[in-house]
């Protein structure tokens, strides 16, 4: 991979090029950079093809007593919208092969909300439908449905609505999904969308999905000399790391990649027995007369033998192949939505782990259209390379993308390879940034009487005596949600619901849950309230911190610790005692010490209160102050973050109090000591 600028495309002319030796591959090949069997060989177009005027889009209706239908087509797909039955798509021809993606009932863009099983109540429904727009370069039909299912109460009302776009100059299917909440009451409700399809019409279609571990590749295969056909591959993607999934047939290069907008995904699914493409998007707490809106694309494609990114400009795919000694990198990259000029590819191999060069590349592409474009490096990686990884750039005008592809024993080949493989190699998911639903133009907080307070409950809550030190206040008002782990993931089942649901809080106590239970709106939310001047209090457990995924999360922001990692908490038999320092402790913003009076200075620490199970940190953030220690550990660490105060407990209300030593949670004036924090933290 050492050669560098080359060009593809360079002195062709209406040409169309087609690698020898595999006539059939819809693919094109690069003429340059290739050699020997791979050599490139240039066919030109007909004059016909070069010249043929674009199809106009339409958009038209049938309608009779028996069925509603509205057809949209342009010259790549024609798809068949079945208004009374889901108002989902019933029919979709991609034109360029003349082909019907669905057959036997199959269908595409149906609506589902997570909290019904399938095939819920939107699956065969009548919608009401509205064509919006009727040409010359797009258009638009609009359907919509209010869920009615009796016995849930949290997704009553809310209206599903769905407008499907085509086009006149693109392939790209666009889907904006809305729900609102037209009621006057808390709608909790989280988004499926479901496409069941079948590419080719012949052999097995593969599912390409971005995961933590690298791509996760699911099909169905004959085993054993085909006389056992098995599921191969991981069906959830649990951690994805991008807002695409795509299906194709390797046999006939067709591909069908989905687009949609990563900070709003929850999980990517695919029920390979029954070829489906799914999605789950994170869950939705909608106050009244909010709105949620989010967008899908599909990229109907062909020449692909796999998908390894996907983004709006472009398709690629990285692979290797076999050489007479070692392995050539190939690559193959493709238009998105539009067709592209001078796109720059570079690519350089690293071994891993180590990520030392082993070979690099620089490939422009003068022009990429929706058939994908195929180069193969002349340069060889060794036979015994290892594992390696791929790492990819790939820019034009106003773009620019990155990303690898871990290659190691198990998929050192020139097919798609399906499996669950141990491969060593792992990515961090990126981090979500979203803006919380009904955001208002000044976030402020609400003033109210008495003591107000929002706890997440997760495991063992009530050994921390919150309520205990609530009533020390007075007058308190404390709403709970419930955390839980379960086959739809870890979830709460309650927070606050909007700006004015969290800026009317004193407090929100975070106790033992894990922020895969938070969606990016609730953690959005929380931001803000801190930012604004709310408190926040994290509290120690199982589920929290490092076994929470505080440190990934954008809780990491906030918090005056470095969370540690997954089974961070530690046993400590013999308990370690308690120890406050009140010098520290409560000096407000801006004070010197001394200038507001310690409330742990008379805390009597007779009994000695212990901790047994004590969390295990990344570090103390320099800005902090550890205000209690268990033996030399920190134990409660409090800090600023805006104009709001967060205070951690690094401990789990677990252990049993002896004769001489008393867990700490259990002790006559751990109330007051909560207290006292909890009231320093409502004075930011």
């Amino acid at each position: 991979m050492e050669h560098r600028g080359r060009e593809v495309g360079e002195g062709v002319r209406c040409g169309m090029l087609e690698r020898s030796g595999n006539p059939g591959w819809p693919g094109r090949s690069a003429k340059c950079g290739m050699n020997g069997p791979a050599a490139a060989t240039l066919l030109l177009m007909p004059l016909w093809m070069a010249t043929a005027a674009r199809a106009e889009v339409s958009i038209s209706e049938r309608k009779s007593e028996k069925e509603t239908v509205v057809v949209l087509e342009n010259e790549f797909v024609r798809l068949t919208v079945d208004v009374l039955h889901g108002g989902k798509v019933t029919g979709f021809v991609y034109k360029p092969l003349e082909r019907e993606w669905l057959v036997s009932g199959q269908a595409m863009f149906i609506d589902h909300v997570w909290q019904q099983t399938w095939p819920g109540e939107l699956y065969d429904v009548p919608y009401e439908y509205e064509i919006t727009h009727r040409g010359p370069q797009q258009v638009t039909v609009k359907v919509w449905r209010s869920l009615q299912r009796k016995g849930m109460d949290s997704l009553i009302g809310v209206k599903v609505e769905r407008s499907l776009s085509l086009s006149d100059a693109s392939p790209v299917v666009t889907a904006k999904v809305a729900m609102q909440n037209p009621t006057d009451a808390v709608k909790t409700v989280g988004y499926w969308s479901q496409h069941i399809f079948r590419l080719g019409g012949m052999g097995d279609n593969y599912y390409v999905r971005p995961s933590t571990t690298g791509l996760a590749v699911g099909t169905f295969e004959y085993l054993d000399e085909g006389r056992k056909r098995e599921r191969v591959g991981d069906e959830w993607v649990k951690a994805p790391t991008d807002g695409w999934t795509a299906a194709l047939n390797p046999t006939t290069g067709e591909a069908a990649v989905f687009l949609m907008d990563y900070n709003d995904l929850r999980w990517l699914y695919n029920c390979i027995g029954n070829h489906t493409t799914e999605w789950y998007y994170d869950l939705l707490r909608m106050v009244p007369g909010s709105r949620w809106e989010t967008e899908i694309r599909m990229l109907p494609l062909r020449g692909y033998r796999g998908v390894s990114f996907a983004s709006r400009e472009v398709v690629a795919d990285v692979r290797l192949m076999r050489a007479a000694k070692g392995y050539q990198v190939a690559f193959s990259l493709g238009a998105g939505e539009k067709p592209l000029e001078n796109v720059v590819l570079e690519a350089r191999a690293l071994s891993h782990p180590g990520r030392k060069v082993i070979a690099q590349e620089k490939v422009n592409f003068k022009s990429l259209g929706y058939l994908s474009e195929e180069y193969v490096s002349s340069s060889l990686l060794p036979e015994k390379s290892g594992s390696v990884v791929v790492e990819v750039s790939i820019t034009g005008k106003g773009f620019a993308h990155r990303f690898e592809k871990h290659f190691g024993d198990y998929n050192r080949t020139d097919r798609l390879v399906a499996g669950i493989f141990d491969t060593g190699y792992e990515l961090q998911p990126p981090r979500k940034e979203k803006t919380p639903l009904g955001r208002p133009a000044a976030v402020k907080r609400i003033p109210h009487e008495g003591f107000a307070a929002f706890e997440a409950q997760g495991q063992f809550s009530d050994a921390w005596r919150l309520e205990d030190a609530l009533k020390l206040k007075g007058k308190y008002a404390l709403t709970t949600g419930h955390f839980s782990s379960n086959v739809y993931g870890e979830q709460l089942d309650n927070f606050p619901a909007g700006y004015k649901g969290i800026m009317a809080l004193d407090v929100v106590v975070l106790n033992n849950v894990s922020t895969n239970s938070l969606s990016p709106n609730d953690l959005a939310l929380l931001i803000d309230y801190v930012k604004s001047g709310g408190g926040l209090l994290a509290l120690g457990g199982w589920y929290a911190f490092g076994g929470g995924g505080y440190a990934d999360s954008a809780l990491a922001d906030m918090l005056p610790v470095e969370s540690g990692k997954p089974f961070d908490i530690q046993w400590h038999r013999e308990g370690l005692p308690l120890t406050l320092t009140p010098s520290l402790s409560f000096r407000g913003r801006g004070q010197e010490e001394g200038h507001q009076k310690d409330p742990l200075a008379n805390l009597d620490l007779s009994g000695n209160p212990s901790v047994f199970w004590l969390q295990e940190l990344g570090a103390v953030k320099s800005n902090a102050r550890i205000i209690a220690t268990a033996g030399d550990k920190p134990f409660a660490v409090v800090g600023e973050h805006g104009r709001g105060r967060v205070a951690c407990i690094l401990a789990a209300p677990c252990g049993a109090s002896t004769a001489d030593r008393v867990l700490f949670c259990e002790w006559q004036q751990w109330p007051k000591l909560l207290g006292a924090l909890l009231q320093w933290l409502s004075r930011g």
